[in-house]
């Protein structure tokens, strides 16, 4: 990782893997989003120092995790009964800085993260920019794709 003028580490990252998420209902939130776009989260590997790292907004905070193989592959097999679609997004070098910072839920955290224009209030409205903005399918649920999860 490399640390930028004001001290901040920056992850040496080619590309992120958007990860979007089943989930039961559980929130009222819940009765606005697909079934198979509940949550969002992003991971990707850090080639210098070989570590994953997850970015996953829950309801009271962010989760950033720094995970080296064997914990990435605990926290894939954790999550892989949920996770419905996998969308692979290069690091833009000219990205688009957050237009706002209303809203700090998976959505918003997600798609200012990868620097994209989406003004995306839904997980299933994000997946549709990126897909719109050139995203790759890593994963994809109807085809029965694992394929390329664990792909740097």
């Amino acid at each position: 990782m490399d640390i930028d003028q004001k001290g901040w580490l920056i992850p040496a990252i080619a590309g992120w893997n958007v990860a979007f998420m089943r989930a039961p209902r559980r929130s009222w939130w819940d009765w606005l989003t697909h079934p198979d776009f509940r949550h969002v989260c992003a991971y990707g590997y850090d080639g210098q120092t070989e570590t994953w790292v997850v970015i996953d907004p829950v309801e009271t905070h962010i989760q950033v995790r720094l995970l080296n193989d064997t914990s990435f592959a605990a926290w894939q097999i954790e999550t892989s009964a949920a996770t419905s679609w996998v969308l692979r997004v290069p690091v833009a070098q000219d990205r688009f800085a957050a237009r706002s910072r209303i809203g700090l839920w998976c959505t918003t955290v997600v798609a200012n993260l990868l620097g994209v224009r989406s003004g995306a209030f839904r997980p299933q409205a994000l997946f549709r920019d990126l897909l719109a903005a050139g995203a790759e399918v890593a994963r994809d649920p109807d085809a029965g794709d694992e394929e390329g999860r664990r792909e740097r």
